[in-house]
């Protein structure tokens, strides 16, 4: 394939998010095949090999920053790159990754009044399925919500799933045995791993009550990410790590993990539980559930206390799925992805 000069979109560039890091993922991968990269951001560091375009920041954060940030990325001329993919709500022409899926089917997870961000938010997101050519969605799920949502895009829709890092998430027994030793844990005590930033939409509530309901007095819940602790989050068995920088080298140490999630269009954790060799439990609505291997780890209802406990027990109790959850990660390396979206730019080069 000819060299391909590409402009990436991303607000901040970096790892600390799961649109960072997949962009970041993306434009290493790319240059290492001889593409040349560049990022339009207002902040971060870009990989090694991959040019920046500065946007001015705006002063203002939130969702009206980000707003602003798309009006100045309209403003650069795109004119000389053969592909411009942005990763965000903004009206781009050229490849749109709807990394969050539907806004809508969000909402209709949420439930509850819709606010003036939400309003902004659906107006953004229309804005940029009109103006893309093509509109990337990382799961069947998320492809199906924004079909239903807005149907006059449903043409534009791929479905391009996430890769993973194989090398970089692992079964690590040596690193199992460190983490544990380091937390005071036995190896024969069972540790549940809940990892994500938004609590409320991840559904903590569910599995702190569904580990609750399931475990021995040996177990131990590890939540991980950022936010303030919930009063019903307390107790002996549960710990508060806050947000780790690395979390491939907590994810061997733990036996299972849990995500009820209301609405994920394609969870990382998923995959990187499975590339770790620890079975996920997670609901329906995550966009990944499709590649867990075993149906019994899916629950359809994130509010189903007793179908997480019971899928969690199950995960526990069957060291069988360690090797499974492994294999069926392994199908998805990041060059999977990056040779579709390849692909893809290569489409939208030609016309």
């Amino acid at each position: 394939m000819a060299r391909l000069n590409l402009a990436l979109i991303v607000r901040t560039a970096g790892t600390n998010g799961g649109t960072e890091k997949y962009t970041s993922d993306l434009a290493s991968w790319l240059v290492e095949r001889g593409h040349r990269v560049s990022l339009l951001c207002s902040e971060g560091v870009a990989p090694n090999g991959v040019g920046v375009i500065p946007v001015s920041p705006s002063v203002i954060g939130g969702l009206v920053g980000r707003a602003a940030f798309g009006r100045r990325v309209a403003a650069v001329d795109l004119s000389a790159f053969d592909a411009v993919e942005s990763m965000g709500r903004w009206p781009v022409i050229g490849i749109h990754r709807a990394g969050g899926g539907s806004h809508r089917a969000w909402l209709t997870a949420r439930g509850g009044r819709v606010r003036w961000r939400d309003r902004l938010e659906l107006w953004m997101e229309q804005r940029a399925f009109s103006a893309a050519v093509r509109i990337v969605a990382n799961s069947r799920m998320a492809a199906a919500d924004i079909a239903r949502d807005c149907p006059a895009f449903k043409r534009k829709i791929l479905v391009i799933e996430n890769g993973i890092q194989l090398e970089r998430f692992v079964p690590d027994p040596v690193r199992r045995a460190e983490k544990r030793s380091s937390m005071q844990v036995s190896d024969k005590a069972r540790v549940v791993a809940f990892l994500g930033h938004g609590f409320a939409r991840k559904g903590l509530s569910t599995a702190v009550a569904a580990f609750q309901q399931m475990a021995c007095s040996t177990d131990e819940l590890w939540v991980i990410g950022n936010g303030e602790r919930p009063a019903f989050a307390t107790g002996p068995q549960i710990r508060w790590l806050g947000s780790v920088p690395h979390p491939e080298h907590w994810l061997p140490a733990v036996d299972a993990t849990i995500l009820p999630t209301l609405y994920d269009s394609a969870a990382n954790t998923t995959l990187e539980s499975m590339a770790c060799g620890v079975p996920p439990v997670v609901s329906a609505r995550d966009g990944n559930h499709d590649r867990v291997p075993d149906r019994r780890l899916v629950v359809q209802h994130p509010d189903d206390i007793s179908g997480f406990a019971t899928a969690l027990d199950y995960a526990l109790k069957n060291r069988d799925l360690r090797d499974q959850v492994r294999v069926a990660a392994e199908a998805w390396p990041v060059s999977r992805n990056g040779e579709a979206m390849e692909q893809l730019f290569e489409e939208v080069k030609n016309g």
